[in-house]
């Protein structure tokens, strides 16, 4: 029994010496592990350490890469922007950026003009213009220009403006539509429904409107070229152009002593005061003829210092006979009806056109104007 418990606790011995053996090489090997463990586990934070230094590298290329990038659309930009100046009264210009489309506007106003109103509107409509602004000064109980052209008001091309039955609101009007639509438009057209722009080499009012040419001008005088009668005594459902191609005595020559007469273009943006269409804003504003050359007026209505080759104004004033003598009886909107007013026309039309007797008699009969001094002057020069 001694015996068996003897081998036993020596087996238990050796059992208790083979488990610290196995204890030992299990240690071992944790030891083992962890070294190489930690091993991996510094070549892995070497390499995160070197992933975040290169990320935060990559960064710092891609913050200097934006800002060299802004730099260089912000340089683009302002090579593409027209340079300040200034005006006799030092305020700034608005900068035109040329890539840009620009906006253009017409105001006028209108009274009894229904027949030829919706030529006026298609004709600048083609040209490119982007709003006409018309003013309605019909009488009122009178005509009005939704009979004609609805189209175009309900589509909004054209801004009707309810001035009917005002008196003598000719510069008020121009001076409401320039003040209340300044900001939104770059340039605007100062013209009457008889005024169709003429510019060679270019379809589009813009095109030439955009030209560097005239940066630095405020305004731009383009001078009237007038269109005759044509012998016409009576209205005819035509267009104008097709109706009075004649234009007034060596009226395309340069500097013809005819009739200097100009209408402006008026830059958007800018502090007028008082617009008139014959230009009664302050001279202090810098204006150009349609080459972009500075120009001075003359008594604020006359420039002559341009010819007429390729940038004027068709103006057909007096159209046939009866049209023109509807005109007088009209009146306008500033001199109304005034006697010495229509005299005054009656001289430029007969300045414009060819006298007769027979157009001396029919203006007396449909005016009551006596004319015996045309007549006079008819029999000395006959």
């Amino acid at each position: 029994m001694q015996l068996e418990m003897s081998k036993i606790f020596e087996n238990d011995g050796d059992f208790n010496d083979q488990y610290n053996i196995d204890i030992d090489k299990q240690k071992l090997n944790s030891k083992n592990f962890f070294i190489k463990n930690n091993k991996y586990k510094t070549k892995i934070i070497n390499i995160f350490n070197s992933i975040n230094k290169n990320y935060f590298f990559i960064i710092f290329l891609l913050v200097i890469s934006m800002l060299l990038l802004i730099n260089i659309i912000q340089i683009k930009n302002l090579s593409n922007k027209q340079i300040l100046f200034k005006d006799k009264e030092g305020s700034y210009l608005n900068q035109i950026n040329k890539k840009k489309e620009i906006k253009i506007c017409i105001c006028s106003l209108g009274k009894k003009e229904n027949k030829y109103i919706r030529e006026f509107v298609e004709f600048y409509w083609k040209h490119g213009v982007d709003n006409i602004f018309l003013y309605d000064n019909n009488d009122i109980g009178g005509e009005k220009f939704e009979e004609v052209i609805k189209d175009y008001i309900d589509e909004g091309f054209v801004k009707l403006l309810n001035w009917r039955g005002t008196k003598k609101t000719q510069f008020k009007i121009l001076d409401d539509c320039y003040a209340k639509n300044k900001n939104n438009f770059d340039w605007f057209l100062i013209y009457d429904i008889d005024e169709y722009i003429h510019l060679n080499n270019y379809s589009k009012i813009k095109d030439f409107l955009k030209e560097k040419k005239f940066d630095n001008c405020t305004k731009i005088y383009l001078n009237w070229v007038v269109h005759t009668d044509n012998n016409k005594i009576h209205y005819e459902n035509k267009s104008l152009f097709e109706r009075f191609p004649e234009v007034e005595k060596n009226a395309k020559e340069k500097n013809n002593g005819v009739t200097h007469r100009v209408k402006c273009i008026l830059r958007g943006q800018h502090p007028y005061g008082n617009v008139s269409c014959w230009d009664l804003v302050s001279d202090k504003y810098k204006g150009c003829n349609g080459y972009g050359d500075e120009a001075q007026l003359i008594n604020r209505a006359y420039m002559n210092n341009t010819d007429f080759e390729n940038y004027y104004i068709d103006h057909f004033y007096s159209k046939s006979l009866e049209e023109f003598v509807k005109k007088l009886n009209k009146g306008d909107n500033f001199f109304r009806k005034k006697l010495s007013h229509r005299k005054m026309r009656i001289k430029r039309y007969f300045k414009f056109n060819k006298m007769t007797l027979d157009k001396i008699k029919y203006i007396e009969k449909h005016t009551g104007i006596k004319l015996d001094g045309y007549k006079k002057k008819l029999k000395e020069k006959n």
